[in-house]
């Protein structure tokens, strides 16, 4: 991401000028992936390369698609990742959580960054600076907090593993394609209310596995014939209920 970072300069202007106008919206908006078990306060997101991508920033998206690593913007447009502005208000926190796979990693680029922000990975904690990046796996359980009262922006690429082959590529994006129907699914055919009153019990009562025994990795979701699932991202157990 060297060469991102070169040419930062080139496009901040337009970032700093979209960020005193722009739409946003909540991350994960319409989907159950990022709910109130992820967040505590203000997490916003604008899509630049991916799903309800934004108009504008077209010179932005020129020096992106010029930069970025070989296939990122394709990942991107066949559901397996984005590119986005992310946006954590102050005084927010993002909950320990995880990707769903370790063969795409994750940059940020620092755009606004207040102090008292960080992220920690593996246990491991960092801290943004802007105009510079950071890379890591979000395969490890990660978390984010925002201990000032300003916003904290930064501009996050989902990217291809270097190690991942293209046979393994297209494996990916074709389970990316299957989850981004099932989103589209759970977003104009939600659950009844009778359904949701069960739903938040299982979310909240963050069950264990019962393959692999791990605790608070489960997630409700709408499966095939519109029957519910409980799908573990953990081990990738699939338990249907009518």
């Amino acid at each position: 991401m060297q060469e991102l970072t070169k040419r930062y300069c080139e496009f901040r202007d337009e970032v700093f000028e979209f960020l005193e106008g722009g739409e946003w919206r909540d991350v994960g908006e319409g989907r159950m992936t990022h709910d109130k078990r992820v967040k505590v306060g203000e997490w916003k997101e604008v899509v630049i390369f991916g799903s309800n991508e934004v108009e504008g920033l077209d010179y932005t998206k020129n020096v992106l698609k010029d930069v970025l690593p070989e296939g990122t913007v394709k990942m991107c447009e066949e559901g397996g990742g984005e590119v986005i502005l992310s946006r954590l208000g102050g005084r927010a926190r993002i909950k320990k959580h995880v990707g769903p796979s370790n063969l795409r990693l994750t940059c940020h680029l620092g755009v606004k960054v207040p102090e008292g922000c960080g992220i920690e990975v593996a246990g491991v904690e960092m801290g943004w600076k802007e105009g510079e990046c950071i890379v890591f796996d979000d395969g490890y359980e990660h978390r984010v907090w925002n201990d000032s009262e300003e916003d904290r922006i930064v501009l996050l690429i989902r990217f291809w593993n270097p190690v991942v082959e293209e046979g393994e590529r297209e494996g990916f994006l074709e389970e990316a394609k299957r989850r981004k129907e099932e989103d589209y699914r759970e977003r104009w055919h939600p659950p009844k209310e009778e359904g949701e009153e069960w739903i938040e019990g299982i979310i909240e009562e963050g069950r264990r596995c019962a393959k692999c025994g791990v605790q608070g990795k489960e997630e409700l979701r709408i499966g095939q014939r519109e029957r519910f699932e409980i799908y573990c991202r953990s081990c990738g157990n699939i338990e249907t209920r009518d």
